[in-house]
């Protein structure tokens, strides 16, 4: 089972953990991973017209299709990178 639930900080709460853990019924062989991730600013949600997020997709495509402005890394420099971070 792979389930995701999205929650405010604000209700990260004992009553919130208790529900978890009903749900779970008390299994240990699950494992609960904690994200953190800051949402998208609603400013600039708003800042970009739909043509103009059009025509950046359209960019980065055409920049994909060149193969300039692209970075690229093997699978070493990758693990080597995410274990810095």
């Amino acid at each position: 089972m792979e389930t995701i639930i999205k929650v405010r900080p604000s209700e990260l709460n004992a009553s919130f953990l208790e529900k978890l853990q009903h749900f779970l019924k008390g299994n240990d062989n699950y494992e609960i991973t904690i994200q953190v991730a800051e949402k998208p600013s609603a400013s600039f949600l708003r800042s970009e017209t739909q043509e103009q997020y059009k025509a950046r997709l359209d960019k980065a495509i055409g920049n994909i299709e060149k193969g300039e402005n692209v970075v690229s890394f093997s699978f070493d420099e990758f693990v080597k990178l995410s274990k810095s971070l």
